[in-house]
């Protein structure tokens, strides 16, 4: 047995020595190895690969539609968390395939009108409609479709999307037409492309 001063002396620097030790990771209350005594750190939050940036081009509309349907995808693209940048590697193309009419209010309805088919079977006119109750006739909706395809930087298409609504045939497609079709194409990309994986799409 040690004298009482002997384990009273070591029992002091026992205590002494817990501050430090403690400070170093270490703990005598239960003797199990290193124990900070702080919750774990959080795991790194997973990368995201979806879209980042994205540059829109209009086909097949002048100037002038395509400036406005090029701010209608923007405003989509930016509600859906990518960011448009004209320079962009990543462009995203849009083109409407929908009738077209030369309509006036008081006027005669007209209208180019065809059947397709290959080129020596194609068949374009002219198609006028002139009521005779003095009265126009009602507008009848008709198909309107926009087709969106995004090349990467080097001009692969790496998607496709598309998104089809019945509305009534204009000169110049109407906002709210033009507005839905995008928003559903555009909500598709964001979705399927931030669910791939590898970075393939940045």
């Amino acid at each position: 047995m040690f004298p009482r001063t002997v384990t009273v002396a070591l029992a002091l620097a026992l205590l002494a020595l817990a501050p430090a030790c403690s400070g170093a990771g270490l703990s005598f209350w239960p003797f199990r190895g290193s124990d900070t005594g702080k919750e774990p750190a959080p795991a790194a939050a997973r990368p995201t690969t979806g879209l980042r940036a994205v540059a829109v081009r209009v086909r097949q509309e002048d100037e002038k539609a395509a400036l406005r349907i090029a701010a209608l995808a923007n405003e989509a693209l930016t509600r859906h968390g990518i960011r448009p940048e004209a320079t962009a590697p990543n462009v995203l193309f849009l083109r409407f395939e929908r009738p077209r009419t030369l309509q006036s209010r008081a006027g005669p309805k007209v209208g180019i009108v065809g059947r397709g088919g290959s080129s020596s079977e194609t068949d374009l006119g002219l198609a006028i409609q002139i009521p005779l109750d003095g009265k126009p006739p009602p507008p009848q909706p008709a198909r309107h479709e926009v087709f969106a395809e995004l090349e990467n930087g080097v001009g692969n298409v790496i998607w496709r999307g598309r998104a089809v609504k019945d509305a009534v045939p204009t000169a110049e497609i109407d906002n709210s037409v033009a507005r839905d079709l995008i928003e559903r194409v555009v909500a598709r990309l964001a979705r399927e492309t931030d669910a791939k994986s590898g970075g393939s799409v940045q």
